[in-house]
């Protein structure tokens, strides 16, 4: 199962043990919006891009852009050293929390007017908390 939408980090260029490693954080292509449904990558790209009734709010870029402080620091302490292994896993889930609070910031353009009052609250990408409970990471490693 792959991944539609996704944003990547790229450790090979990275020093500290993970040769090849890329991390991807994004949607699983087989996860379906129990109301909606269609894929969650689906929607994830639906609300990344926009159309002509939504405005586009390209959350994954820009959660890890505004989380890059945090998986440095997560990238620094998993890496590889003498008396450790590295640990993608711990990296994966910092930037995954990166870009959750990233769409929970107020950095996204707010919902119409007409969503907000269907909803009950101006919270751009959350209703039910679906789509965010989807987001998650693959790590893709190789030789090096």
């Amino acid at each position: 199962m792959g991944f539609k939408l996704r944003s990547t980090i790229d450790l090979s260029k990275i020093r500290g043990g993970f040769g090849t490693t890329t991390i991807a954080v994004g949607y699983p292509s087989g996860d379906v919006h129990p109301r909606y449904m269609k894929p969650m990558s689906d929607l994830a790209e639906l609300v990344s891009v926009g159309d002509a009734n939504h405005p586009a709010r390209p959350h994954l870029e820009e959660g890890i852009e505004a989380g890059n402080r945090e998986i440095r620091a997560a990238i620094k302490k998993h890496g590889w050293s003498l008396f450790k292994k590295a640990n993608p896993d711990a990296i994966g889930e910092v930037a995954v929390e990166a870009v959750r609070q990233y769409v929970f910031s107020g950095a996204l353009e707010p919902n119409a007017p007409s969503t907000i009052a269907r909803k009950g609250f101006d919270q751009p990408l959350v209703e039910e908390g679906d789509l965010l409970s989807s987001l998650t990471y693959r790590i893709k490693k190789g030789k090096g």
